[in-house]
C-alpha cells in the first residue's frame, strides 16, 4: 500500500499499462489547478560522441508540433489559454516534461486535452525540419546565458577533469558548435540524429507518468491509458555505470579555478557509491547530517574560530546509476584562502575522530524522527512540481514508496556507517580551490566548453605528510542532544471562536501592532511569526543601510551554532533589513518556536562582537556588493528599472563606497540607536493562539528594548512608494554592462498604467494573459531573439505597468525594435480579431487563477505580510479584481486601455526602457558617453546615473499605502488598545 503523508488528503492509484508505463494518479477535488510529468530514464550520457547536447536537442524538439497537432505552438497556446505553462530539464540520465494548467470548473475537462496533447510527444513527435535551426539556436542561447555562470562553470570542470574515456565527460548542454558547424562538416544530418536518438532510447518501459486532476480516480485512469498505451516499448534496459569516473589519475589533485565571481570555495571531492538500492538505511544523512553540522565541536564552527571560514555544506551529489560523489564544499576567508591546507586538515581531522567514534543511532534517530514529521505533515506544494518530482521518484523507489522514499530513515546500520567513513580517505579525494589567483593565470589552461580558466597540480606533499599523521583535535566532536526537536503537536480545532478569515488585529500601542490569525484551514502544527522592526535609522543613508546589514549579518552569525541546531528541527530564523526597518521571519513547528524567538531576540539585544567574525562577514559583504557586476544583463536590467521607480533604492557601488570605513564601533552603536525610536508591527500566523501571540508580542519588546520611544504617529505605517511617470514620456536610459566577459545584452520595457484601482488591475492582468504566448512565440520561437524572453504585469505600492524583457546577443537596438514592432503591429491585429468566446475565455482563465488558493501557511502568511506592509489591508483585493474581469471589463474596453497606455500614439502612455549593452555591442562609447542626453524625436535617451536622479526628482511620488478599510474595522474582538489618541 503507498504510504502517503497524515495530512494527505488526495487519493493516490498507481498503476502499470500495458505497454510497460508506470502512471501515479492522484485525485483532488479542491485542487484549482491540475497537472502532469514525465520522466525518461534516458539523458545527456546517451549523445552519441560525435554530437554532444543532442538528448537536450530532442528535449526541446518535442515541443514544436506532433502529427495530430502539427502547429509548433499549439500545446503552448492551448496551456496557456487556460492559465497554464509548461517546462523541461535533461539531467544525466532523466528527461522530465511537465505542465501546469487551470483545472478547470466542475463540467469543464481542461486537462483532458492538455493530456492529448502532452501524450503525442511520446507517441508521434513531428521533428518538424522547419524548426530544428530555429531550436539550436535556443540551445545556443541557453549556453550562452550560462557562459558566465560559476555553477555551470565549476559543473563542466569536474566533467572534464573526470577519467579519460567515461562517459561522464560529456557536455550535456550542448552549442551550435556541437549541434550545427561541427556535425555538418562531418556530413552528420542533426535531426536524422535526433529521430535516431529518440526511436533508440523513449521507450514505455523507462518512462513513469504522474497525473493531478480534480477529478476522480477513475475519471484520470480513463483518460490517461489510451493515450499514453500508445507510446512504444521497445524494452530498454537502462544503462548502469560500475566505475567511478574519479580514479587513481584523478585523485590527490588540486584543481586551481578562476571565478567570474568574487568568490572563494574549497571543494572536497571523494568518490562514491550509488546507495540508491539502500534508500531506507539513508546513511549518506546521516554522514552528511555530522560533517555539516554547524553547533558547536563542528568542522565550521571550528574553523570560524580561527577565522578560516564563513560556511560548509555536505552532501552526496548524484552522478550516474552506478556511481555518486561525496562532497565537502566551505565558503572560505581571504586568510582561508591562503591557509586552505589548513582547512583540509581540520576536515580530516575530524572525519579521523567519526572513525574512532561507533555510529550513534541517538543520532541516527534525531535525524530519522525529523525526517519522518516532515514527510507526516508534508504540506501541498504546486501540482507542477509536485508530479515532476513524483515522476522521478518512481524511478528510484519501490511502487509504496514512491512519496516516503526521501524522507525514509529507518534501518540503522553501524557496519555500513563505518564502511562508507572509511573511504573518506586522504588517498581518495581531490580538491577543487575557487578563487582569484593573486598572481594572475599565466600558463593556465582554458576549458573547452565555457572558457574556465584553471591549472591542475599534486596535492601538496606537506599536506599529505601531515595528513599521514593526523593529530588529534579536542575542539571537535559530535553535537549535543537538540533542544528544539518538537513533542507537541497541537492543530487548531475547526470550533475556535478566534479563526477567522484574514489576520486582525489583537493589539495596538504606540510601540507595537499585533496582527493575528489562528489557522485552521492547513492542519499542520506549525507557526509563522514575520516582525518589522520601523525604524528611520535603517536606511537614512547607504552607510548607515550597510551598517544595519552588518549588524544583522553579525546578529545571525552569533546565532548560527543555535539556529544551525533549530533549522534541524525545522525551525527557521532570517533576519534582513528593508527600505523601512529590520525585518525578522520565524517559521516552524509551534512546540518550541516561543522558545526559539525569545532566544533570538536575547541574542540581538546581548550579543558582544567577535573582531574575527567581524572580519570575515565583512569580507563576505563586500564580494556580495563587488559581484553585482558579474550578474547577467538582465538582472542588470530588472535592478535599474527598481531603481528608477523605488522611492529609496542604494546601489551597490553606494554601499561599497561605505564598507571599507565602517569599523566594529559603529555596529556597537548602532543597536540601541535604531531602536529609540522604532515601532514594530508583527503577525502571527498558524496554531499559536491569541494568548501565545500576544506573549511572544510581549516578550520580543521587552527583550529588545524595555524602553523603547515610539516612532511619530505619521511615521509609523509608512511604506517605500513609487515614482509615476507622466504620461507621453518615452525615456530610455542606457547602461554599459560592467562584465567585459558577458556578450549577452538585455532590453526591459515598461509601461506604466497608473494607480492600482480594481479596474486598472483586472485589464493589466487580462494583457499580461492574452500578450504572454504570442510574445515568447514570436520573439523567442519564431524570432530567436534570445533565451530569455519574458513578459509580466508589475505592481508596486499601489501602481501597476507591463513590462517586456529580452535579453539576446543581439543588440539593444535590434532588440527594442522587435518589441516595439510586435506591440505596434502584432497585439493590435490580435486583439482586434479575437473573438468575445476566445476573450471571455481569457477572462476565466485569469479569474480563476486569481481566485487559486495558497497551497501551503507560509505561502498564505506571505499573501497577508504583503497587504500588510503595504499599508493597504486589502486582504479581499485578489477576490474583487477576479470579479471585476469577470463583469466589468469587456473587449472594447482592453483595446481601448492598450490603445491608450501601449500604442505610440497613445495619450496615457508612460514608457521607460532599459538598455544594458555589453561591451562587445557597445563599440561607439563615445556616442553615448556619461554626462550626455541625447533625444530622437520625443524620446528622451539617458546614459549618466546622476541625470537619471535629475529625472527621478522630476517624477512625483505615489501615495504611501492607500488603506481600503479603516483600522477600526480590523480590530479583533477584546483588541488591546494603548494609547491611541496620542499627538504627534
Amino acid at each position: 500500500m503507498l504510504l502517503v503523508p497524515d495530512i494527505d488528503d488526495r487519493n493516490y492509484r498507481f498503476i502499470t499499462l500495458s505497454n510497460g508505463l508506470d502512471v501515479m494518479l492522484i485525485s483532488d477535488p479542491k485542487v484549482d489547478r491540475a497537472a502532469a510529468a514525465m520522466d525518461v530514464n534516458v539523458g545527456y550520457l546517451a549523445d552519441p560522441p560525435s554530437l554532444p547536447g543532442l538528448a537536450h536537442f530532442l528535449e526541446h524538439l518535442l515541443f514544436l508540433g506532433t502529427r495530430k497537432y502539427p502547429s509548433e505552438n499549439d500545446y503552448a497556446q492551448y496551456l496557456n489559454e487556460n492559465g497554464g505553462f509548461s517546462n523541461a530539464y535533461t539531467d544525466a540520465q532523466n528527461t522530465n516534461f511537465y505542465f501546469e494548467i487551470a483545472a478547470g470548473a466542475l463540467d469543464e475537462t481542461v486537462l483532458e486535452p492538455a493530456l492529448d496533447r502532452f501524450a503525442q510527444f511520446f507517441v508521434d513527435p513531428l521533428f518538424d525540419a522547419s524548426c530544428t535551426e530555429r531550436e539550436r539556436l535556443a540551445v545556443d542561447s541557453e549556453h550562452t546565458k550560462n557562459i558566465q555562470n560559476d555553477d555551470w562553470r565549476v559543473q563542466q570542470l569536474e566533467r572534464d577533469l573526470s577519467a579519460e574515456g567515461h562517459v561522464f565527460r560529456k557536455f550535456g548542454t550542448g552549442n551550435l558548435t556541437t549541434l550545427k558547424t561541427k556535425p555538418e562538416s562531418e556530413g552528420i544530418d542533426t535531426r536524422e540524429a535526433c529521430i535516431q536518438f529518440y526511436n533508440a532510447h523513449y521507450s514505455s518501459n523507462i518512462m513513469k507518468l504522474a497525473v493531478l486532476g480534480k477529478e476522480s480516480l477513475d475519471v484520470l485512469e480513463k483518460w490517461v491509458v489510451p493515450r499514453f498505451s500508445a507510446i512504444k516499448n521497445i524494452s530498454i534496459t537502462p544503462e548502469t555505470f560500475p566505475v567511478n569516473p574519479l580514479g587513481a589519475s584523478e585523485l590527490g589533485k588540486l584543481i586551481r579555478m578562476k571565478p567570474v565571481k568574487e568568490a572563494q570555495t574549497l571543494m572536497l571531492t571523494f568518490p562514491w557509491p550509488d546507495t540508491t538500492d539502500i534508500y531506507r538505511k539513508a546513511p549518506n544523512k546521516y554522514l552528511c547530517h555530522l560533517i555539516g553540522h554547524e553547533s558547536n565541536g563542528s568542522i565550521l564552527s571550528c574553523l570560524k574560530e580561527v577565522g578560516l571560514a564563513s560556511s560548509l555544506r555536505c552532501y552526496v551529489s548524484h552522478g550516474a546509476k552506478g556511481f555518486d560523489f561525496f562532497k565537502i564544499e566551505i565558503d572560505l576567508s581571504d586568510q582561508g584562502v591562503q591557509e586552505w591546507e589548513n582547512v583540509v586538515y581540520i576536515f580530516f581531522q575530524y572525519v579521523e575522530m567519526l572513525k574512532k567514534s561507533e555510529p550513534c543511532k541517538w543520532i541516527y534517530d534525531e535525524v530519522s524522527v525529523m525526517s519522518h514529521l516532515s514527510f507526516k505533515y508534508q504540506e501541498k506544494i504546486d501540482p507542477s512540481s509536485y508530479c515532476s518530482s513524483i515522476s522521478v521518484c518512481m524511478q528510484l523507489y519501490k511502487e509504496h514508496d514512491v512519496l516516503i522514499g526521501p524522507y525514509l530513515m529507518e534501518d540503522f546500520d553501524a557496519q555500513l556507517i563505518k564502511d562508507l567513513t572509511a573511504t573518506l580517505s586522504i588517498s581518495r579525494f581531490r580538491a577543487i580551490l575557487i578563487a582569484s589567483p593573486e598572481n594572475g593565470t599565466d600558463g593556465w589552461l582554458n576549458a573547452p566548453w565555457y572558457g574556465t580558466e584553471y591549472c591542475v597540480f599534486d596535492l601538496p606533499s606537506g599536506l599529505m605528510d601531515r595528513l599521514a599523521n593526523i593529530e588529534q583535535n579536542h575542539e571537535l566532536h559530535l553535537p549535543k542532544e537538540n533542544p528544539f526537536i518538537p513533542q507537541s503537536f497541537f492543530v487548531t480545532p475547526e470550533n475556535s471562536e478566534d479563526v477567522f478569515e484574514h489576520p486582525l488585529i489583537i493589539k495596538d500601542t504606540p510601540t507595537t501592532r499585533l496582527w493575528f490569525l489562528l489557522d485552521n484551514k492547513f492542519k499542520v502544527p506549525r507557526t509563522g511569526v514575520t516582525l518589522i522592526i520601523k525604524s528611520p535609522l535603517v536606511y537614512a543613508s547607504p552607510r548607515l543601510s550597510v551598517i544595519a546589514a552588518l549588524y544583522c549579518e553579525l546578529v545571525m552569525e552569533a546565532l548560527n551554532e543555535m539556529t544551525y541546531m533549530a533549522e534541524t528541527a525545522d525551525l527557521s530564523c532570517n533576519m534582513q533589513t528593508a527600505v523601512e526597518g529590520i525585518v525578522l521571519a520565524f517559521g516552524g513547528y509551534s512546540d518550541k518556536l516561543e522558545f526559539f524567538v525569545q532566544s533570538v531576540t536575547a541574542t540581538m539585544a546581548n550579543f558582544k562582537i567577535d573582531p574575527n567574525r567581524f572580519t570575515v562577514v565583512k569580507e563576505d559583504m563586500t564580494r556580495s556588493h563587488m559581484n553585482f557586476d558579474t550578474e547577467n544583463p538582465d538582472y542588470h536590467a530588472s535592478y535599474f528599472l527598481s531603481w528608477m521607480l523605488q522611492e529609496r533604492l542604494w546601489t551597490d557601488q553606494e554601499k561599497l563606497r561605505e564598507l571599507d570605513s565602517i569599523t566594529l564601533d559603529d555596529i556597537c552603536t548602532f543597536y540601541p540607536l535604531f531602536l529609540n525610536p522604532a515601532h514594530i508591527e508583527t503577525l502571527t500566523h498558524g496554531t499559536f493562539d491569541r494568548e501565545a501571540a500576544l506573549r511572544l508580542a510581549s516578550i520580543v519588546e521587552s527583550t529588545l528594548s524595555p524602553s523603547i520611544r515610539p516612532l511619530p504617529v505619521s511615521s509609523r505605517f509608512t511604506t517605500t512608494r513609487t515614482r509615476i511617470i507622466p504620461p507621453l514620456t518615452d525615456v530610455t536610459y542606457r547602461r554599459l554592462l560592467p562584465n567585459v566577459e558577458n556578450t549577452n545584452n538585455a532590453v526591459l520595457l515598461y509601461f506604466q498604467f497608473g494607480a492600482a484601482s480594481r479596474e486598472t488591475s483586472a485589464k493589466t492582468l487580462l494583457l499580461d494573459q492574452i500578450v504572454g504566448e504570442p510574445f515568447f512565440d514570436t520573439l523567442r520561437t519564431k524570432e530567436q531573439l534570445g533565451y530569455v524572453v519574458w513578459s509580466g504585469a508589475r505592481f508596486s505600492t499601489g501602481i501597476s505597468g507591463l513590462q517586456f524583457a529580452i535579453q539576446s546577443g543581439k543588440s539593444p537596438r535590434e532588440i527594442e525594435e522587435r518589441i516595439l514592432a510586435f506591440l505596434e503591429e502584432n497585439v493590435p491585429d490580435l486583439l482586434a480579431k479575437m473573438t468575445n468566446e476566445e476573450f471571455q475565455k481569457h477572462c476565466g482563465t485569469v479569474a480563476m487563477r486569481l481566485k487559486e488558493k495558497p497551497k501551503f501557511l507560509i505561502a498564505s502568511s506571505q499573501l497577508f505580510w504583503n497587504e500588510i506592509t503595504e499599508g493597504t489591508y486589502d486582504f479581499d483585493r485578489l477576490e474583487e479584481i477576479s470579479e471585476k474581469i469577470l463583469t466589468g471589463i469587456t473587449k472594447d474596453n482592453l483595446i481601448d486601455f492598450y490603445e491608450n497606455f501601449v500604442r505610440a500614439e497613445g495619450k496615457g502612455r508612460a514608457k521607460l526602457s532599459i538598455q544594458v549593452w555589453s561591451h562587445q555591442s557597445f563599440k561607439n562609447i563615445g556616442e553615448f558617453a556619461d554626462g550626455t542626453h541625447q533625444s530622437s524625436g520625443d524620446r528622451l535617451i539617458v546614459t549618466s546615473d546622476s541625470h537619471v536622479s535629475e529625472l527621478r526628482n522630476k517624477w512625483h511620488l505615489c501615495s504611501s499605502g492607500s488603506t481600503v478599510r479603516s483600522i477600526e474595522s480590523l480590530y479583533a474582538p477584546r483588541v488591546l488598545l494603548e494609547g491611541q489618541n496620542e499627538g504627534l
